[in-house]
Order: structure tokens, then sequence, then C-alpha cells
């Protein structure tokens, strides 16, 4: 490494070559050239690499990287159990479906719950579950989560199987990433401190986003399940609004269904008001005797109290 001011490009060196300022005391490099390789699907073979060269004999350096790449993908784990919760919110976001047989929710149970057996939440908790397979909320319940899910930034939808991806691009990079890109910074003139700086970032830039990445996917799984906590409050009370309304609807129904009335009298031809059960005329009743029978001008109608209030 130079030693101060600005130096040629004959003077900078990056500190992670094999032929660097790190020995490992035996007269030579690590003999790995680049760190190993640990993601969780080649976890044998990173664990190969590490005893055969003798984990004593890594540079530090090369231990710091291993240790990221490890608690990157440990982080991953839970994370990763949580994807089949949130599955249905991503056929939501890509198509757009109705009806189906999916379901998202925090836990299968939850004390002193609000709801039904299917759309409930916790009123002392955050737990919660939405259905989507129910014929009469199904629809409606993914029209509610389709608009939550619109209305927050996109990155927090993102699935944990894409994160791991990213991260595994990360890891396989990180075998030759130091190596081809390094040199562009030795040719250029800067001093010894900006060039430690980029040295230092661009050796552990492929373990730092990978740990990113797992860091991200497990916060956004706690994003994902406030949200979706505040739409089951909304589904539960919209739900239970529309019971309420679909309840009065047939009241109301089953009373019209009892009693019909003439517009007109059927027999002077008076019109009749929305108060009146008689004629006011020639007293006919203006009761149809049946739901089928009556003459023409017949209809629903309620009688009408002087207060305004609907009554039989």
């Amino acid at each position: 490494m130079a030693s101060g001011g600005f130096h040629d490009t004959s003077t900078h060196s990056g500190s992670f070559h094999d032929s660097g300022g790190y020995d490992s005391g035996g007269g030579g490099g690590s003999g790995l050239g680049f760190p190993p390789l640990f993601i969780s699907l080649d976890l044998l073979f990173a664990l190969l690499i590490v005893l055969e060269n003798f984990l004593s004999e890594l540079p530090f350096h090369h231990l710091i990287s291993i240790l990221i790449f490890v608690a990157a993908f440990a982080l991953f784990i839970p994370g990763y159990k949580e994807k089949n919760r949130f599955y249905a919110i991503n056929k939501i976001r890509k198509k757009d479906v109705e009806i189906f047989r999916g379901s998202v929710w925090s836990a299968d149970y939850s004390d002193n719950r609000v709801g039904n057996e299917y759309d409930w939440y916790g009123k002392l908790d955050k737990n919660y579950s939405i259905s989507f397979f129910d014929r009469t909320y199904g629809s409606d319940n993914v029209k509610t989560v389709r608009q939550a899910v619109k209305r927050t930034p996109r990155i927090i939808w993102v699935n944990t199987t894409t994160w791991l991806a990213w991260a595994i691009v990360c890891a396989v990079c990180n075998l030759f990433f130091y190596k081809l890109v390094i040199p562009y910074f030795e040719r250029m003139y800067m001093t010894d401190a900006a060039f430690a700086f980029f040295d230092f970032l661009i050796f552990f830039l492929p373990p730092v986003l990978a740990l990113l990445f797992a860091f991200f996917s497990f916060i956004f799984v706690k994003a994902k399940d406030k949200v979706l906590y505040e739409c089951a409050v909304r589904v539960v009370a919209d739900n239970r609004a529309k019971e309420h309304k679909l309840r009065t609807e047939r009241n109301i129904d089953r009373k019209l269904s009892n009693k019909w009335y003439y517009n007109n009298c059927p027999n002077c031809g008076a019109k009749a008001s929305d108060f009146m059960k008689n004629c006011s005329h020639c007293g006919t009743s203006l009761e149809v005797s049946s739901f089928a029978g009556g003459t023409a001008g017949a209809i629903h109608r309620l009688i009408k109290t002087a207060d305004n209030e609907d009554k039989l």
C-alpha cells in the first residue's frame, strides 16, 4: 500500500490479493484466492472448503466475510418459514382474481377475537385471519386487501424467495467480484485513505448486500403483518355492516310480502297516499287480498305513521 500523497498507478495494490499484505505465517497467501461460497444450497461444499484449507490458516478478512454470509442466510430462516402465509398476496398482486382457495393469517387462533371463523382479528394482540374463498365475502375481501397492497410501497410485498435469490447472487459474485473490480481502482490517482476505503468497500460489498437483503426480508414480514392486521379490522367491520344490511333487507322483504296495498281505490278509483290503509272517499280497504291477486296498480307499500316511521 502507498504511504501518503498522490501516487501513480504502480503504488496502489489491493489488500485482499493472495500476494497482498496479509501473510498466514507460512510464506505465502491463504490458498483460497476468494472468500468461500457459503449459501444454504451449497453449505456442505462451503464447509469442505473451510476444512480443506484449515480454518486457523484463513486470513482474518476471509473469516469476517464468511461470518457475514452465515449471519445473512441464518436471518433468512425465520422469514422463509413465513412465506406460505403470504402466498395468497402474491397471487392477488399478479392476477386479477376475485375468489380463490386462499387466505392470509398470522395465527390459527387468538383470544378475545372479533369476527367469524374465517375473518377475524385479535383485540388483545395483532393476530388476524382473512379468507378469500367465502362466496359471500371472498371477492370483497380480495378487493380490500388488493387496495391496501397498492397503497403501500411495492418493496414490502417482495417475497422471501426473491430476496434469497439476490443473496445467492451476491454469494456467487463474491468469488470473482473483488479481483475484477479492484484493478480499476489500483490504476486511479487517489490518496491512500481514499484507496483504502474503496479497497474495503469492494471486498465486503457482496456479503454486506446479502446481509441487507436478509434484513429486509425479515423486517418486511413485520410490515406485511401490520398492514394486513389493519385490513382484517376493516374486513370484519365491512362484513358486519353487510350482514346487518342483509338482515334488515330480508326483514323488510318479509314484512312487505305480507302486506300489499293499492295505489288507487279498487272501488271508486281515488288515489291512495302512503299513509292510507282504507280509501278516504268510500272507506274501502286498500289491502290486496293475496300476494298474487289484486288489480293493476297494486304495489308493495309500507304504511307510514305521522312521524314518518315505517310501520305495517
